[in-house]
């Protein structure tokens, strides 16, 4: 059993007795101290190889191909998120510049159209944040919803959509939602904005980033460092004012971590500085009351006071703040406090079973739901943690819940839940819940050492060159700096997902007010 202080430092947990590598034939090793080839044909391995580590996807019935770089993905997944968060996967492995999905969507039931649109409505009906949003979904035969309505910002109308999408039976969404514009605005404030996001933003190396705007049309040109940041920078573009965004210009060219593309990335004049950044990146999330949410620092720490109208209001609270440069840590004090008109507990749990039951990742599993004083109680069991997270966040965004006690048990422990703020929007180390303990491996440490190096060389937020891999009866310890609690948590990740059983994170983070 390890003590508090070891699992303080090992946040994350053991793969498998046997590491995937060795079960599936993934990328062949390379010599010692060598570097891995990148080639078309080693992209397309290396982007599989994250398909099948990952829980959410079912790689067995995907394929990956590259061709200058640019991955095709095809095959075919039971539901729309997994169809989405296998290409964000694809953008996450170096060498990619770009990715054509053409996986198909088979769901597992197929809801009649009528049925279908209900289950949106009650969706939308049921989340707070979308709940007084005139969306109107419309669904055809095959899947396909259209939606179509008016909301103030494009990030409503892309939580419209991302409410839709995990809606079990949803094969595709067409959205059609327009965008209020009556705001005028200079384009020198949309610019200014647009730049402060990207600057603030750890997730995009925003250096060589070039943004032009004309009569609320804006351009991005330059150069990002992956195919995930690249869409994250087009996200950032759609800001309050702008009519259109063309990001043809902005293409992946460095393969590796270009310290130009860092270029005063993280340097911090002050904690104010930071402080606004992260009140900012609360006011553009539909999801929070900016208002009622205080937020302070100490010693590079954020505090997050007062309330919010929901469990997932709150995570994503701290979500927002642990993605702005300067942060270093997060402390989330707020308080859930439904709006409205307090929900009896009987219509609460109902709420949180049909959630559960809409979701296309566990709708069929059998969870019991009771609701003591707006207190969420999970029970069942499910086959991942992924699965187990699904469930909790599926109860977190349902209206009244105010907190969720999650006891789902689940069947498979012996495979962690690797987070990847790419492509992950729930981060499972903030669960009481989740942890494991270490079990034995029948791989050599010399093997494990060098998957792990293999693994952080192919990741494009890892600067790989500063950073020692060290490995004792399955335990990688890592050594040396990073710039970004981002990179902080790619090599640690990416360390379990290259076999080691139990990582040691001695990392430094440098490049976010000092080291840590």
């Amino acid at each position: 059993m390890l003590n508090a202080q070891d699992r303080k430092r090992v946040t994350a947990p053991v793969l498998a007795v046997v590491t995937a590598f060795l079960v599936t034939g993934l990328a062949p090793f390379h010599a010692a101290g060598t570097e891995p080839e990148m080639t078309d044909l080693t992209i397309g391995d290396a982007v599989e190889d994250q398909l099948y580590l990952d829980q959410a996807v079912p790689a067995y019935a995907i394929e990956a191909s590259a061709k200058d770089g640019i991955v095709t993905l095809t095959g075919t997944v039971s539901n729309i998120l997994a169809k989405e968060r296998a290409a964000k996967i694809a953008e996450t492995v170096r060498g990619v510049r770009a990715v054509i999905n053409t996986i198909t969507v088979k769901p597992a039931t197929s809801p009649t159209p009528m049925e279908l649109e209900k289950d949106i409505v009650t969706a939308l009906e049921d989340n707070p944040a979308t709940k007084t949003w005139e969306i109107i979904p419309k669904v055809d035969g095959e899947g396909l919803v259209t939606l179509s309505g008016r909301v103030d910002s494009w990030a409503e109308r892309e939580l419209a959509g991302k409410v839709a999408k995990g809606v079990r039976g949803v094969t595709d969404v067409r959205n059609t939602i327009e965008v209020d514009t009556a705001e005028m605005r200079s384009d020198a404030d949309i610019r200014a904005d647009i730049q402060r996001s990207l600057r603030w933003d750890a997730l995009v190396d925003h250096a060589e980033i070039g943004v032009t705007v004309e009569d609320g049309v804006v351009r991005l040109g330059g150069t990002v460092g992956s195919a995930s940041e690249w869409r994250r920078a087009a996200a950032h573009a759609w800001t309050a004012g702008v009519k259109s965004v063309d990001a043809v210009q902005l293409v992946v060219a460095k393969w590796t971590r270009d310290p130009t593309l860092r270029e005063g990335k993280y340097v911090i004049e002050s904690e104010d500085e930071v402080i606004d950044a992260v009140r900012r990146a609360l006011e553009l999330d539909p999801r929070i009351n900016a208002e009622t949410v205080d937020t302070s620092m100490v010693a590079g720490m954020i505090v997050l006071r007062g309330a919010v109208d929901s469990v997932r209001a709150k995570r994503a609270a701290t979500d927002n703040a642990r993605n702005t440069v300067g942060v270093q840590d997060v402390l989330n004090r707020l308080r859930v406090r439904p709006e409205g008109e307090q929900r009896a507990d009987a219509d609460i749990a109902e709420s949180v079973r049909q959630a559960l039951t809409r979701d296309p990742y566990v709708e069929r599993f059998e969870i019991a739901v009771t609701v003591t004083s707006g207190v969420a109680y999970l029970e069942g069991a499910v086959d991942s943690y992924f699965e187990k997270a699904r469930a909790d966040d599926a109860a977190a965004g349902v209206a009244g819940v105010v907190e969720v006690e999650n006891n789902v048990e689940v069947r498979r422990p012996d495979k962690p839940y690797a987070y990847d703020p790419h492509r992950d929007d729930i981060y499972v180390y903030d669960f009481d819940w989740y942890g494991y303990q270490p079990r034995a491996t029948l791989v050599s440490d010399a093997v494990i050492k060098r998957e792990v190096e293999r693994e952080l060389w192919w990741s494009p937020f890892v600067d790989s060159e500063n950073i020692t891999v060290t490995v004792d009866r399955g335990v990688a310890t890592l050594e040396g700096t990073v710039e970004t609690w981002a990179e902080h948590v790619a090599a640690r990740e990416n360390a379990f997902e290259a076999g080691a059983v139990w990582v040691v994170n001695d990392l430094s983070i440098t490049g976010q007010g000092g080291d840590t």
